[in-house]
């Protein structure tokens, strides 16, 4: 009888001590949780995912957005602010799919207080200005709630979405880490020159990237250009990385009122990373 009881309460011993053990390895993980019964649950599955976890069953990942900040611009004020736009690189999670994200992108979130719980906003938000520039990638919002949109750099900021509030912020380890959202936002370039959105005159153009946080001695640089209209493309041999930034000239000749595409990459030869893309216009 004993024996039997056991066995069937041996699932529920497991969970506790997996749960038991994932609370002391991450006792210091959350920048700042709501909510701490969900923001314990986010710690867990991020150790489970982390290298040092022992083998597990897959869990449900219930951050709604993954983000490598750049810059944070408070309006109206940074004493008083009612909106934020976080600019950046982010791997929203996939619609229907509880472990899954997309491929990640450039642009910029854009966000207005929610009644009743603007001191929680106003206190992520302050996370946000605190980490952006760093490379650390931050996890927040919740996967089964609206995230807002993402924008692209060129788009002038207007109707701002409601901030995301979840279970706070939870930051991600910077050493290197399996998870597929956080090796991709780390490894993807970020268009300097030309800017989106912006206007090239015609002649020879200069594309520049600064290099990706995942940047190593054997990673080199992919570009590729595409005019939009008469589909004139070209693409760079792999270039060695610059020191902080890469830049490549194609023979390509910029054109008066064509608009352009511009795409920049990573390889070490076998796996190539993910694609950041910019587009600009060529004026006389």
């Amino acid at each position: 009888m004993f024996y039997r009881t056991f066995l069937k309460s041996l699932p529920f011993l497991s969970l506790g001590l997996v749960l038991t053990i994932a609370a002391f390895a991450f006792h210091s993980t959350a920048v700042r949780a709501e909510n701490n019964l969900g923001q314990f649950a986010a710690n867990i599955q991020t150790w489970l995912s982390s290298d040092t976890a022992v083998t597990a069953a897959p869990m449900s990942d219930f951050a709604g957005i993954y983000a490598m900040i750049d810059r944070v611009i408070l309006e109206p004020s940074e004493a008083a602010p009612e909106r934020i736009q976080i600019w950046g690189a982010f791997a929203m999670s996939q619609p229907e799919d509880r472990n899954n994200y997309m491929p990640p992108e450039r642009g910029y979130l854009y966000y207005s207080l929610v009644a009743g719980k603007e001191s929680v906003c106003r206190a992520e938000w302050a996370d946000f200005k605190a980490i952006a520039g760093t490379g650390q990638v931050i996890g927040f919002g919740a996967r089964d709630n609206p995230k807002g949109r993402l924008r692209k750099a060129a788009e002038k900021a207007a109707s701002p979405s409601p901030y995301p509030v979840a279970w706070g912020l939870t930051r991600m380890s910077q050493r290197p880490s399996n998870y597929e959202p956080v090796i991709a936002l780390r490894a993807l370039p970020a268009p300097l020159a030309p800017t989106d959105g912006g206007e090239v005159k015609a002649g020879k153009i200069t594309l520049t990237a600064r290099n990706s946080y995942a940047s190593s001695a054997n990673h080199k640089y992919v570009f590729e250009i595409r005019a939009l209209g008469s589909g004139e493309s070209e693409t760079s041999s792999p270039l060695a990385a610059g020191a902080k930034d890469t830049s490549w000239s194609p023979n390509l000749q910029i054109k008066a009122g064509e608009k352009y595409i511009w795409r920049v990459k990573t390889t070490d030869g076998q796996r190539n990373g993910p694609t950041a893309s910019s587009e600009f216009v060529g004026i006389k």
